[in-house]
């Protein structure tokens, strides 16, 4: 028990070191970042998706940000639909750069837990199972919480990949979980 105790207390202090000295060199102009997903999927199921990022590093560990969703989606059972939405998420830096804690590590890789909150417009016609409709559109609402790597690749630009969980997830969902999504910050 000492050991694990005597353990944690070394790694928190060179976490927090690091943390200190990347808080003395990183300036306002390079917090922010943008970003994003592009999937495409051609076939018997046709999906296209544009999902843009912008956020701010507050600290070094701490970045907010939002995102915007355009997806089109054509299947054999439902005819070319057009899917759009926003998002609100913050994602925490639990680890920075692993290879400062495993010195096996030769990569900056750093681990992330990720909170977000995600409505999406869907068409009635092929997404509201419940059948009180079957026209128009309705909103979906999704909570997100779950964790991944980034990788940091040049200056500002990193590459992330995550795996959520939707907290919220109903018959309607129009995404199963876990979701893995992957992009491209800088």
């Amino acid at each position: 028990m000492f050991l694990l105790l005597l353990c944690a207390v070394y790694f928190t202090d060179r976490v927090k070191a690091q943390e200190m000295q990347d808080e003395k060199t990183y300036p306002t102009a390079r917090r922010l970042f943008f970003g994003g997903n592009l999937g495409l999927q051609f076939g018997t199921y046709t999906d296209i998706e544009v999902s843009p990022i912008a956020g701010y590093w507050i600290t070094p560990r701490i970045a907010p940000g939002v995102g915007l969703k355009y997806e089109y989606y054509k299947s054999p059972f439902v005819s070319a639909t057009h899917i759009f939405g926003g998002s609100i998420f913050t994602s925490i830096m639990v680890v920075k750069n692993l290879n400062q804690i495993i010195d096996l590590i030769r990569s900056d890789i750093g681990i992330l837990a990720h909170v977000e909150y995600e409505t999406l417009s869907l068409d009635n016609r092929y997404f509201n199972l419940s059948g009180y409709s079957t026209t128009g559109r309705f909103m979906q609402q999704n909570f997100y919480v779950g964790g991944g790597i980034r990788q940091p690749v040049g200056g500002n630009g990193a590459f992330y990949l995550l795996v959520l969980w939707n907290l919220n997830q109903d018959m309607n969902s129009f995404y199963s979980s876990p979701q893995f999504r992957m992009g491209f910050t800088f």
